[in-house]
């Protein structure tokens, strides 16, 4: 139990660093639940088809964060192989959430689901304080935050770009883990970086919101984010924030809340978009998040109007 609640973990097959395949007996465990609502996360893993197998009478939900087909070959192959069973699955849900108006559109689009089905409910976001710990005034404290992926983050397009700074007080911090990783390790090497350039894989909380409090600039060059939640989180905490002007990154540049950079994203561009921002000419405005708290508020609204569109179907019956 935590925090009153019931918790069941199965251990999956690990077919990649993202896909997992959960066992059987998580259909079985499902049907014997008797669950009035069923929510299954993550449509590019096989876990809502999973879900949508072991539902009878339950409410679906799935709330899909897609991040588009931005992933490496092997990913690409094994979505393609799955995408029959996830239409199975989007088709029979009561709901599909989405975090962000264009990732509504995408789903919508790429699925061929109706605008009714779905529902935006933005990720709650964090603003991050620790105590005692702020920003060097005399250092250029450059931080990326997310998944250490080449193909669909790039990271090894920050690290060059990091490497054509002519400043002796910039310094890169790599906040997370991947499959990239030991290749943002050779990248360092192989640019002499050493010195310059920290990876911090796997940190608690804590080490993660002293990151945020040290940062003095946030680097999100992403193609494609169906939310970008560390460089909300980032902006949440006031830290300037530079982002590629695509996708679901494109509301925080037309909010004026961060530096957007045009796609293609490339290192000039990238290089060119800190020396730019650093400089602190820019005003830019503040960003106001949604909070878990209104995410969870959203969340149970949806919940009672399924359970009571089911009682009003059985009266009328």
């Amino acid at each position: 139990m935590e925090n009153g609640v019931k918790v069941k973990r199965f251990k999956p097959l690990k077919l990649s660093e993202v896909v997992q395949v959960p066992p059987s007996k998580m259909i079985a465990e499902l049907r014997s639940s008797k669950a009035e609502i069923v929510h299954a996360h993550g449509i590019q893993n096989v876990l809502p088809y999973f879900a949508y197998r072991g539902i009878e009478k339950s409410k679906f939900v799935i709330t899909s964060h897609y991040s588009g087909t931005n992933f490496g070959k092997f990913r690409k192959i094994l979505f393609q192989l799955y995408k029959p069973f996830l239409n199975q699955a989007l088709h029979h849900a009561d709901q599909i959430v989405c975090v962000s108006n264009f990732e509504m559109e995408a789903i919508s689009m790429q699925f061929n689901i109706d605008h009714e089905r779905i529902s935006v409910i933005p990720n709650g976001v964090e603003k991050f304080t620790a105590d005692g710990v702020k920003a060097n005034p005399g250092e250029l404290r450059i931080m990326f935050a997310g998944r250490l992926d080449f193909a669909s983050k790039n990271v090894d397009k920050l690290i060059k770009a990091f490497s054509y700074l002519d400043r002796n007080d910039a310094r890169l911090v790599l906040v997370g883990n991947g499959v990239d990783r030991e290749n943002v390790l050779r990248m360092i090497r192989d640019y002499h970086l050493q010195e310059r350039v920290e990876v911090i894989t796997n940190p608690s909380k804590e080490q993660l919101a002293e990151e945020y409090c040290r940062a003095s600039l946030f680097v999100m060059p992403s193609m494609y984010e169906c939310f970008a939640m560390a460089a909300a989180e980032a902006l949440s905490t006031g830290i300037t924030t530079i982002v590629t002007n695509s996708t679901a990154m494109s509301d925080f540049v037309s909010q004026r809340c961060a530096y957007g950079i045009e796609p293609p994203v490339t290192p000039e561009k990238i290089a060119d978009a800190i020396r730019i921002v650093a400089k602190g000419d820019i005003q830019f405005n503040k960003y106001s998040g949604y909070t878990w708290d209104m995410a969870v508020s959203s969340l149970e609204v949806l919940y009672k109007n399924l359970l009571q569109g089911e009682h009003n179907t059985q009266e009328k019956r």
